[in-house]
């Protein structure tokens, strides 16, 4: 897969970290496994193929998107297809940075993903047509960025941007005081950067705890788990396996064995019958067939 990145300017990039461009002219498996990564993110698909979700691995279809869709900030691992990756992009947002364009509240997008339309109405149509019609990826970054700039409607609470931040950096500090140290109540404090953020401070520090695990082991063949349970702020040992099966539907080790495309991405090995399972089974038996040829030769040579 082939990524492009651009980092947009002021006043975009207080509530973006990137805008993305991603093609891939074909992968072997039809599903992917996306871990949490505590993310709103917005996705625009640039090809026919409808975006799809699947209950689990390999359940059945679930939802499925023909134009730019909101994903939220998920609790749980989801299943989606591969084909809508041949060419895609997106903008993938601060934690409570999606609130200034989607206006209401991101609390509606917890364990959910939801068309654009249903924030921006026939604006994300016209803006899909845009993406489709243009010539090139400098001018899908720029229709992108323009769109974005006419949706920014807000701020989000300053106490809110510091909590995340403060979570990011120490996702095992206790929530209490920490509203405290922001001068707010327990109660404010909880409604505002649920609100904001779109999953209360306790469940925003469980996912981080969990990516910041995932970069930990990123480059790992094996892992000592009790020494990583208390380096990210995990009670023991057994906190971590829990917390790791909730969050991501596999074991630590089973992660640490998989194949994977990026830290969050999890290929899914296609089922029978899944048309990438027949194309990986053609190029198996061509690759095999070629090599009994060859040996085939070289022995007649010999």
């Amino acid at each position: 897969m082939f990524h492009t990145f651009r980092v947009p300017g002021p006043p975009l990039s207080r509530y973006i970290s990137e805008l993305w461009i991603a093609s891939s002219p074909g992968l072997p498996f039809c599903r992917e496994r996306l871990l949490p990564d505590g993310r709103i993110t917005l996705v625009i698909p640039l090809t026919a193929n409808p975006a799809t979700l699947y209950e689990g691995p390999y359940g059945a279809q679930k939802q499925h998107f023909n134009g730019p869709f909101v994903c939220g900030i998920q609790t749980r691992d989801i299943t989606i297809d591969t084909a809508t990756q041949k060419h895609v992009m997106g903008a993938s947002f601060l934690p409570g940075g999606s609130l200034p364009f989607l206006g209401g509240s991101a609390r509606v997008l917890h364990n959910e993903t939801l068309d654009l339309d249903a924030f921006w109405g026939a604006r994300s149509h016209q803006l899909h047509e845009q993406l489709l019609s243009a010539s090139d990826d400098a001018q899908r970054f720029s229709l992108l960025e323009s769109a974005l700039l006419q949706q920014l409607i807000a701020s989000p609470h300053p106490a809110v941007t510091e909590a995340v931040a403060r979570l990011s950096l120490n996702p095992a500090q206790r929530i209490s005081p920490l509203a405290n140290e922001l001068g707010l109540g327990q109660r404010r404090f909880q409604q505002i950067f649920t609100e904001t953020v779109g999953v209360p401070p306790k469940v925003f520090a469980r996912i981080q705890r969990f990516s910041n695990l995932l970069y930990r082991t990123t480059n790992l063949q094996e892992a000592d788990w009790s020494l990583l349970a208390l380096d990210n702020g995990y009670y023991d040992q057994a906190h971590l396996i829990r917390e790791f099966r909730a969050l991501s539907g596999m074991t630590p080790e089973a992660y640490l064995r998989s194949e994977r495309r990026m830290i969050n991405h999890m290929p899914i090995l296609p089922p029978v019958g899944c048309a990438a399972a027949k194309q990986a089974e053609a190029k198996s038996d061509t690759r095999e067939g070629t090599i009994e040829a060859t040996k085939s030769s070289g022995s007649k040579a010999a």
